[in-house]
């Protein structure tokens, strides 16, 4: 089953490649940081029952930028908006053999702080096998009359 630790490292691996220039931080954002920056954060995460083995989950995801300069920043923002349009819609690879299609991807700016937004949907089925491997079936057939 995917976890939600591999989900926020699929999608930082991704703001390494497309934005190799700006930092990711970790840490919460209220303890302070360097700008430019990026913080990945879940909101509005979902998990509910699909079936006797299945999960689905629902997690909106925010990527926060925060520019160079507070108040000069427009320029620099569009060019990270297309950036993360650009990764972020069609398929994105959460680990080999597992994609996922974001959807409902926007974005604001609020306060000089870019925040960019995606949902990520997808249903996941547990077919691992538990019980033994079956060697051989032996059946009577009785004919009735």
């Amino acid at each position: 089953m995917i976890t939600l630790k591999e989900i926020a490292t699929a999608i930082n691996e991704k703001l390494k490649e497309v934005l190799p220039h700006i930092p990711i931080q970790s840490k919460d954002i209220s303890e302070g940081y360097e700008r430019p920056a990026l913080f990945v954060d879940f909101d509005n995460t979902t998990n509910a029952q699909f079936g006797a083995r299945g999960k689905e989950r629902r997690i909106q995801v925010i990527i926060y930028f925060f520019p160079s300069d507070r108040y000069k920043n427009k320029i620099e923002i569009l060019e990270v908006q297309e950036i993360l349009e650009q990764a972020f819609t069609g398929h994105f690879e959460i680990k080999e053999g597992f994609v996922v299609y974001p959807m409902e991807v926007s974005s604001i700016k609020v306060d000089g702080v870019f925040q960019f937004s995606f949902e990520i949907h997808y249903i996941e089925i547990d077919d691992t096998e538990t019980g033994e491997d079956v060697d051989s079936i032996n059946i009577n057939l009785v004919k009735e009359r």
